[in-house]
């Protein structure tokens, strides 16, 4: 229907505008969206063959690509079935390459296109890197289609008859839509749920395979293979299909998360550094180094929510007090209140000294929603001190062990080319030592911290 609505309405070509479509996570999710496409593309043969449809011959072309796309997946394994059954073994073991060489096509072009580096900044090494990545997943790709593929066949044979039974006969159900969402949330993604969505392709399997059998063909030899991988495809799919470890239950080893949070701890002292009273509380843009150590006096809504939500993150590590957290934030929105807006959207960018904003103005939709949705963060996070203000009071140690780690670390990177100075290096090394001591105790103890401390 997208392309027939380009036809007819004649939708300009945009070329700024990037949209990012979430792809589905499951094979069967996958699948019911292409059996989907599929039916809207045989939908159109009235508008293919219909005369008076005003559809432009190229639109018309452009559609008939799709029923051929439809169609291929079909005509494939039927090409594979015959020759197992009417070709000796030799020659239809070279006919079934030829068969699965065309699936390389797609993919072989993609790779040739990107044999020349596209930019003069990326190293031999990284690039052939790159391009050997890329031939790996376009032959995974091409071994994945093969082990579906009797799936796809069945899928767009039963996609093709039910719509032309629709479209001709019933005349029902030709709006039938259920989206990817949907989906998702529907079915089971276990074995079974499979064996019973791609039953099409088990029966496929089994006759490839007997085809050639009762014919007493050699060719039954290279059957076998292929009807092992169709008859087994579901359990595939379903393997294929399972959550990743990061979408469900990421588990992260200590040495990762010791060493997130020191990151983490050093991005907070930005803020802790630079967002002060002489900026209104606000962040500053950023701070160079080199040549020499200039802070950025400007800001943005953006900015201003992601020190907001960067305040709450530093309570919940522990690196603040819930005092000085709630006094950051109130000091932020005060200084928000004060800032000139227009029709209650702040500007893109203020200079944080004056509170002026900066020309040109205009006011950006993206940095106004990324402060909106920062700030419903931050509100629940308030409401939730607010409801149980006692458990929030005491703090994460591991953030004073993030800050002890820190300290570690700078000591490390200090010369150790001068003799005078190596005891001291030592006192302070044995004092955080100490320090980390002492705090490991008070976690394995809590309800002896105010005395050790």
């Amino acid at each position: 229907h997208d392309l027939l609505e380009g036809a007819l309405a004649r939708a300009a070509l945009v070329t700024d505008v990037e949209l990012v479509e979430d792809y589905p996570t499951r094979y069967s999710v996958d699948a019911s969206r292409h059996h989907r496409w599929a039916r809207g593309d045989w939908q159109l043969l009235g508008f293919i063959l219909g005369p008076r449809s005003n559809v432009p011959a190229l639109s018309r072309w452009k559609m008939v690509d799709n029923l051929r796309r439809s169609v291929t997946p079909i005509f494939w394994v039927m090409a594979a079935i015959a020759g197992w059954t009417l070709l000796p073994f030799t020659q239809a073991a070279q006919w079934q390459a030829l068969l699965i060489l065309t699936l390389f096509m797609a993919p072989t072009f993609d790779i040739v296109n990107a044999i020349l580096p596209k930019s003069g900044d990326q190293t031999p090494r990284g690039h052939f890197s790159a391009l050997a990545r890329d031939v790996a997943f376009g032959t995974a790709l091409v071994a994945l289609k093969i082990v579906l593929m009797a799936h796809l066949a069945w899928m767009m044979g039963d996609a093709i008859i039910r719509t032309l039974y629709r479209l001709f006969v019933s005349r029902q159900n030709l709006l039938e839509w259920r989206t990817a969402s949907q989906a998702h949330k529907g079915g089971d993604n276990d074995l079974g749920s499979y064996y019973s969505i791609m039953y099409g392709a088990v029966i496929i399997g089994v006759v490839g395979l007997a085809v050639p059998v009762l014919a007493d063909s050699t060719g039954a030899f290279v059957a076998f293979f292929f009807a092992l991988f169709w008859i087994g495809s579901p359990a595939i799919a379903c393997w294929i299909s399972r959550s990743a470890e990061t979408e469900d239950r990421l588990r992260t080893s200590a040495a990762d998360i010791h060493a997130l949070r020191t990151v983490a701890r050093r991005t907070w002292h930005y803020f802790e550094t630079f967002v002060t009273a002489e900026h209104h509380h606000l962040p500053p843009d950023n701070f160079q180094e080199s040549p020499a150590p200039v802070v950025a006096p400007r800001t943005s809504p953006t900015n201003i929510g992601v020190y907001l939500l960067s305040v709450i993150s530093a309570r919940d590590f522990g690196w603040i007090s819930l005092s000085d957290a709630v006094n950051r934030i109130d000091a932020t929105m005060s200084t928000i209140e004060s800032m000139p807006r227009d029709r209650g959207h702040l500007f893109n960018w203020y200079d944080t000294t004056t509170l002026k904003p900066l020309y040109p103005l205009y006011i950006s939709a993206v940095d106004s929603g990324n402060l909106a949705g920062h700030l419903v963060a931050v509100a629940a996070a308030c409401a939730e001190w607010a409801e149980a203000p006692s458990v929030h009071v005491q703090g994460d140690f591991e953030g004073i062990l993030d800050t002890v780690t820190i300290l570690d670390e700078s000591l490390e990177e200090l010369p150790d080319d001068r003799r005078q100075l190596r005891p001291l290096r030592q006192r302070l090394a044995d004092r955080l030592d100490g320090m980390r001591r002492a705090v490991e105790l008070i976690k394995a103890q809590p309800e002896m911290a105010s005395i050790r401390t």
